[in-house]
């Protein structure tokens, strides 16, 4: 059972960031910061080493950051996980302040009972649905123990953990509830670094081809003739910061639209593969409908016009108009009407996931990878 990213074995994922990142700095202090112009330097040099700074922060606290399932921690360690700790202190706190505002500030008139001296007070009520909330568990056979119900076991790191998000293989960690702010944050910051060094490169460029900010003639600080050399390097490093910057701005993209969802990447792909197998289910129907629909006009000798029609609903181009389809998607509404309501479109159809498929199984082996 691995506590964090740090800890063997390693991937190559991870030994490689570990490798760029230290090389791209260099790049820039090298190739970068002394052949621009000071008005150009100065400002860029400064943002540069800020967001690497930053994102060598983060990307240490997430990697570092062990987030395992708080009762299994318990259940490990024989003690309460310090978050737990930290919550049960600050609850307490914030009781005996309420008490102390109560106690201070309450007037109360002739007759009046006081919540003091009935001993009965309505927040207390609250407070122990919200226990029983946070007390749902679920059982995971790995582990052997219960964990929270939002909690699963990654394969990689051989343990539970709490609101799973996905299994790095950059950070080499598991992303979850304890780390994915600085998860995300490390990432914007690893978007900026690499947008920033893109853009000063971009104005060497610009400045060497045109003969501008005397470009070749501060590129000659090694020695005569050095600007073709550094040109040529950054020639490739440019192309190489390009391929990351389309990489981690399609990142960042999508875990934004993940947290405006409310999903994390575990669940988003689990939906996405319920959809496909949904998909898939209904082509099949589709399909099977499309040739009984077809041999019930050949041995009707039905209309020829209306066989046409079903042909050609099987085209790509003709699905708006597909008679077939459309005989589905009104079944499937009048079945919804009946039934419970669920989500209803044109390729999505079919039957609900049994109860063995929308929790325990999946929660508790998942196979996500992504970053």
């Amino acid at each position: 059972m691995r506590t964090n990213g740090f800890e063997a074995p390693h991937n190559a994922m991870q030994i490689s960031t570990w490798i760029i990142l230290p090389i791209l700095i260099f790049h820039f202090a090298l190739f970068v910061t002394p052949t621009l112009p000071y008005c150009l330097s100065i400002p860029f040099s400064i943002l540069f080493y800020t967001l690497a700074g930053a994102s060598a922060y983060y990307t240490y606290v997430t990697t570092k950051t062990d987030s395992m399932d708080e009762r299994l921690y318990e259940h490990l360690r024989g003690k309460p996980h310090p978050n737990v700790l930290k919550r049960k202190e600050k609850k307490d706190k914030q009781l005996a302040d309420d008490a102390n505002a109560k106690k201070n500030t309450s007037v109360e008139p002739s007759g009046a009972t006081s919540v003091e001296s009935t001993g009965v007070d309505d927040t207390k009520d609250e407070d122990k649905d919200e226990e029983e909330q946070d007390e749902e568990v679920k059982y995971c056979w790995v582990c052997q123990t219960e964990v929270h119900v939002h909690s699963m076991h990654c394969k990689y790191c051989d343990k539970c953990v709490s609101h799973f998000d996905h299994h790095c293989m950059w950070l080499n960690t598991c992303i979850g509830e304890a780390n994915y702010g600085t998860f995300i944050r490390s990432v914007w910051c690893l978007t900026l670094l690499n947008i920033v060094h893109l853009l000063a490169l971009i104005l060497y460029y610009i400045g060497y081809f045109t003969n501008s900010w005397q470009i070749r003639e501060r590129s000659e600080y090694m020695k005569e003739g050095s600007p073709e050399i550094i040109m040529g390097i950054n020639l490739g490093v440019g192309a190489f910061v390009f391929a990351v910057v389309a990489m981690v701005v399609q990142l960042l993209m999508f875990h934004q639209a993940l947290i405006r969802d409310g999903l994390t990447t575990y669940q988003f792909i689990m939906k996405d593969s319920q959809l496909k197998r949904d998909k898939m289910v209904f082509n099949t129907r589709l399909k099977e409908r499309r040739n009984l629909e077809l041999s019930k006009i050949q041995a009707e000798k039905g209309s020829s016009v209306r066989k046409t029609l079903i042909k050609i609903g099987g085209m790509k181009l003709c699905r708006p108009c597909d008679p077939i389809r459309k005989m589905l998607v009104e079944e499937k509404a009048i079945a919804d009407s009946v039934l419970v309501p669920t989500k209803s479109t044109d390729d999505d159809f079919l039957e609900t996931p049994s109860p063995s498929q929308d929790g325990q199984e999946l929660i508790t082996y998942p196979n996500a990878t992504h970053t």
